[in-house]
């Protein structure tokens, strides 16, 4: 019961943002407009937004198209699944961009970004995020295999990049600024040096830039101080940023060296520069309380394809040596993983992203594991016996609450008032307060505080386990 995601079945994310998700992806699912007024609020999740549609769509048409099993089964698969592509992805990329094929070296390279950023993402449950990221890593593969060959079946290549450029929109828009404008500095590059006519400057600008950036900001947007306070909230994220900035200054202190050697100029460096710029400007405008510390933290999960894409390419003629290093790093993951000492596990945490994921992996708190989701299948199986005006009293923290109430649709308080958000107050129930309440035959407590004592002659136990109980009314 102690292992993470997918082979146990734990729904063991760090926080809560994945629970936003899981609802989306459901509302989208049983063809909720988000945009409506009426749905725009949850009476348990509050406001909804509808800026970052991939995740909840893709996710959402896998829990329809499998109506057999159940919707957080499907949800867990798809997480992992989204993190393994981004992993493939990403090899595919560098496979590409190598000149030779150095399949160790790749596999090496590959491994060490997996157990980074991505396995963090799927750890803090940004899935919206991760296909940000992935969009972006399209658009780096595409280029990587077309080169600066723009004019060959060009219009098969404007629909792609449109396609990848609205996806963005789709996806997460943060990432938005730095990709438009190295795609407009890139085409200007190539119209420079005569690879593309000033026409097809026009098209590609006109149809794979201008067009998405309207349609998406009419679309998603709409309000510029909407954005402007959005990326001044906070939330829950790896913070540790301290190595990242470290990595951040060698790696592009390093490129820039690498620049100014007079190679070619391809996307893939134009892009390196626009984001690490963005990146800058990012930090500025925490300093100044504009942008918080969260959102700052956001960029390096894109940056870290660029920075491991940039460095497994240059170690290529050093692969050997490079390799050992490596390999070392992922044996000392491992040690994070299988270690007793928990306190060298937890400083090690704090060093980088590798020994949090690994110490989160090896974690035995988990918020809501197989004991909970086997309670929630029995409230699903008696819903009917159990439920009174769509309610079904829960007592438990509150992310129990509203993992209870995204999987079976009930709302886990009394009294709710469906037309008045404002007022719905989500917390915690006393069970000597269900007691007085005989409308409600059911009541369903999670051992978060104490195990319950109950009069066994007064309620019958549905199901009981070592993680709460189910308890009807005799």
């Amino acid at each position: 019961d102690k292992k993470n995601f997918l082979f146990s079945q734990n729904l063991k994310y760090s926080f809560t943002s994945e629970i936003n998700d899981f609802n989306n992806l459901l509302y989208f699912q049983k063809g909720t407009k988000l945009d409506s007024h009426r749905n725009y609020k949850d009476i348990i999740f509050g406001s909804f937004g509808s800026m970052m549609p991939i995740s909840y769509i893709t996710g959402g048409m896998l829990i329809h198209l499998f109506p057999n099993f159940s919707n957080y089964k499907v949800f867990l698969v798809y997480d992992c699944c989204c993190c393994i592509l981004y992993t493939l992805l990403f090899m595919a990329t560098m496979l590409q961009i190598f000149k030779k094929k150095k399949y160790l070296h790749v596999f090496v390279i590959t491994m060490l970004y997996g157990l980074g950023f991505p396995l963090n993402n799927l750890i803090f449950g940004f899935c919206y995020l991760g296909l940000g990221v992935m969009v972006i890593n399209l658009i780096i593969y595409f280029f990587s295999l077309y080169k600066d060959d723009l004019k060959k079946d060009y219009i098969f290549k404007i629909i792609i990049l449109f396609i990848l450029c609205f996806s963005v929109f789709f996806s997460y828009y943060l990432f938005m600024p730095f990709i438009y404008l190295a795609l407009g500095l890139y085409y200007i590059y190539l119209y420079l040096n005569k690879k593309i006519s000033l026409k097809l400057l026009i098209s590609y600008f006109i149809i794979t830039l201008f067009i998405p950036f309207g349609i998406g900001c009419f679309t998603y947007i709409r309000k510029v101080e909407r954005v402007v306070s959005g990326v001044a909230l906070n939330g829950d994220i790896y913070d540790n940023v301290t190595p990242i900035l470290f990595f951040f200054a060698i790696s592009y202190c390093y490129f820039i060296y690498q620049v100014k050697r007079k190679e070619k100029v391809d996307f893939f460096k134009v892009s390196f520069i626009a984001l690490s710029c963005y990146i800058l400007l990012f930090f500025a405008l925490y300093l100044c309380g504009i942008v918080s510390f969260y959102y700052f933290c956001k960029l390096f999960y894109i940056y870290w394809v660029y920075a491991l894409l940039f460095l497994g390419t240059r170690f290529e003629r050093y692969n050997k040596i490079f390799n050992v290093v490596l390999i070392a790093v992922l044996i000392g993951c491992l040690f994070a993983v299988t270690s007793p000492n928990r306190k060298m596990v937890r400083l090690l945490q704090r060093l980088n992203v590798y020994y949090y994921n690994a110490g989160n992996y090896r974690d035995e708190f988990i918020r809501f594991g197989k004991g909970d989701l086997q309670l929630v299948d029995a409230v699903l199986n008696n819903r009917d016996m159990c439920e009174y005006n769509h309610e079904i009293p829960v007592i438990g923290y509150y992310s129990k609450n509203m993992w209870f109430y995204s999987i079976v649709g009930s709302v886990p308080v009394i009294n709710h008032v469906e037309d008045d958000y404002d007022q719905m107050y989500v917390g915690s129930l006393f069970f000597s307060h269900w007691e007085t309440l005989n409308n409600y035959p059911c009541v369903l407590y999670f051992n978060d505080v104490a195990n319950l004592n109950y009069d066994k002659n007064k309620y019958e136990a549905i199901l009981e386990n070592d993680r709460g109980v189910l308890l009807k009314r005799r």
